[in-house]
């Protein structure tokens, strides 16, 4: 897959220029993978009898929106009408639905058209419904992609730090009721009842009595004398 050079670089912020298609590809730090992009390209420009000029690659988290990404607004500052951008997926484009969809606009109202070549999705000039439905399939998909891929890049850049995957072995999840054990305790040796302690700590009798299960409390008595009166 042909990259730019300073060359292409060059002609591809003249002023006047035939119609160019460019590629981009995003990265990321943990994941150097443009395998993807480069197999499903090479089909697209088999397909479309069109050469791909230069693709510009760009390693960055998938965290980031477009106008924070160096390499990417350089290349959308640059593009003009009758210019195709070819991206594996429109996910690679921004960090959430709504930051894609405004670059997408953006290109949409200068001319440029935009391939998906993963999906087969193409925004051009050509305004009708089945595009606007296509918009629409388009942030599903796109929200969809973008939690996998924050998903599967902060478990590779834990691996990568070598810090543990999930939760550890035999840990205990941590309950509001904690910060009250103390109090809870004594409660239930002054005789209150638990619908009492629900009511006071808002839970449910379900969390209650898991968690006095998990303290070995749930057998805690009262201990006060008989001519006193334990909280109810």
């Amino acid at each position: 897959m042909i990259k730019f050079t300073d060359k292409q670089k060059q002609y591809f912020k003249l002023k006047h220029r035939p119609p160019l298609t460019l590629g981009y590809i995003r990265v990321s730090p943990e994941i150097r993978d443009t395998e993807k992009f480069s197999q499903t390209a090479n089909r697209f420009e088999h397909d479309e009898e069109s050469e791909i000029f230069a693709v510009l690659t760009e390693t960055v988290s998938g965290m980031t929106g477009w106008k924070n990404r160096k390499q990417l607004k350089w290349l959308a500052d640059g593009l003009m009408s009758g210019d195709r951008l070819v991206v594996y997926g429109f996910s690679q484009l921004g960090r959430s639905t709504s930051d894609v969809i405004t670059l997408l606009s953006g290109f949409h109202h200068r001319g440029v058209k935009i391939q998906d070549i993963k999906n087969g999705w193409l925004i051009d000039n050509r305004v009708s419904i089945k595009t606007l439905k296509m918009l629409q399939e388009i942030s599903a998909q796109v929200d969809h992609e973008v939690i996998s891929m924050r998903v599967t890049e902060g478990l590779a850049a834990r691996r990568a730090k070598g810090l543990p995957i999930g939760r550890k072995k035999g840990a205990v999840a941590k309950s509001k009721l904690d910060a009250h054990k103390n109090e809870i305790i004594s409660l239930l040796k002054a005789g209150s009842t638990k619908a009492y302690i629900i009511k006071k700590f808002e839970t449910s009798k379900t969390n209650l009595y898991h968690w006095l299960k998990r303290n070995d409390l749930e057998n805690t008595t009262p201990e006060y004398n008989a001519g006193n009166t334990p909280e109810q």
